[in-house]
């Protein structure tokens, strides 16, 4: 009888995420309209509502508790502050890099369709996403996330954004290197450091060239005002975030990652 009911909850488990997946097609089509996307909706709804869904969901609507990092930013405290401020259709764009962890993992996306990524690891997606994001929803909030290195690879754009006076957030996280590059040199090859280090622009100065509100943040608690303000813009706004070199991950520093390696090789 045992083995009957574990069957059973297999099938059960089984048909219910067949109908999810069907469900997520049909929000994809174009032409599922009126009913059918209701059902489709009801469907993903339900399922978030289930009894695991339910701890599951509760349990990633928690906030992290925050890790202080090195430097005089501190990233769990503004990913705190994005939780708290941005309303739950709030668009979040990001490209590729160590900086993406902090909207990854640290921000809450509560609602469908509120998050635009690459999944290849493409650096410079953030931007240009942003501003396809605002055209079609004007009425949403667009924030971007970008490393230095991100946003040097399609920074242009913030030239469109501009162009179309579109009041998107670019966050440029500046640690003045290519830091998931740095941090895989530190772990296989502690201490030979080779073409990851940046000569970056000022950043600030390149938004206010193009015609974009920017600010340079250097403490956490510029961090709060600056953010309110571009909420509140009628044009892009960029928001340099100075990051000490040191806070290349969440959990772990640069020279925490190179110590690890440099012993591994001794032993």
């Amino acid at each position: 009888m045992g083995g009957t009911s574990g069957f059973l909850e297999s099938l059960s488990r089984l048909a219910a995420a067949g109908r999810v997946r069907a469900a997520t097609r049909a929000l994809d089509d174009p032409r599922a309209v009126g009913a059918r996307r209701e059902r489709a909706l009801a469907t993903l709804l339900g399922a978030a509502a289930a009894p695991a869904g339910e701890a599951g969901g509760a349990s990633y609507l928690q906030p992290i508790p925050p890790v202080p990092i090195p430097g005089a930013v501190q990233m769990p405290e503004i990913m705190a502050h994005l939780r708290a401020t941005l309303p739950a259709d709030a668009i979040v764009t990001n490209g590729a890099g160590n900086y993406s962890a902090w909207c990854n993992r640290f921000y809450s996306y509560r609602s469908f369709r509120s998050q635009l990524a690459p999944t290849s690891g493409s650096m410079g997606y953030g931007l240009p996403a942003a501003v396809a994001a605002k055209l079609e929803h004007p009425d949403r909030p667009v924030v971007c996330f970008a490393g230095d290195g991100c946003f040097q690879m399609t920074g242009q754009e913030l030239a469109t954004a501009c162009q179309y006076r579109l009041p998107i957030i670019v966050l440029v996280f500046d640690n003045g290197m290519y830091g998931t590059i740095r941090m895989h040199q530190e772990r296989e090859y502690p201490t030979r450091v080779f073409a990851t280090e940046l000569q970056n622009p000022d950043f600030v100065a390149l938004a206010r060239a193009h015609g974009a509100n920017g600010t340079r943040i250097t403490r956490t608690e510029d961090f709060a005002p600056a953010f309110a303000n571009a909420l509140e813009a009628d044009r892009p706004t960029l928001l340099e975030i100075t990051i000490d070199p040191e806070a290349i991950t969440p959990r772990q520093s640069l020279s925490q990652i190179r110590a690890a390696a440099l012993a591994k090789q001794a032993d």
